[in-house]
């Protein structure tokens, strides 16, 4: 088994305050990590960044693998239900993902590329000032 680098940055030091359900975002997050480990998963210089910007009535994280990445066929489905290109799981992590950033009023997408990784970036509304 090969350790994993995963680094965390952050804009600036201090607290990131948003009104959300945290379950729900454990989901989006944990499903999108989850994808992004067993990208790297028998590299040994896999890594996954993640990053978090404070941008005005927002908050943007890029969680950033240089893994395998996501065949351009599959890029379209990637969102939609029962779609897995993994010999287990249901292929429901992604696509409840999405309707759950969507049902916020945020918004989730990728960029990716065989060989190279891939990047997320989910953007969420802040809600509440605290």
């Amino acid at each position: 088994q090969l350790a994993k680098n995963i680094v965390l940055q952050f804009d600036h030091e201090g607290k990131y305050m948003i009104y959300a359900d945290r379950n729900n975002l454990g989901r989006v997050f944990g499903n999108i990590i989850k994808n992004a480990i067993q990208a790297i998963d028998n590299m040994e210089n896999g890594s996954i960044v993640v990053k978090i910007e404070d941008v005005g009535n927002k908050y943007r994280i890029w969680i950033i693998d240089n893994g395998c990445g996501i065949k351009p066929e599959e890029q379209k489905k990637i969102f939609l239900p029962n779609f897995t290109t993994k010999s287990s799981g249901m292929g429901l992590g992604l696509s409840i993902a999405f309707d759950i950033i969507e049902s916020m009023g945020g918004k989730i997408g990728f960029k990716s590329e065989v060989g190279i990784g891939t990047t997320f970036k989910v953007e969420i509304p802040k809600g509440k000032d605290f």
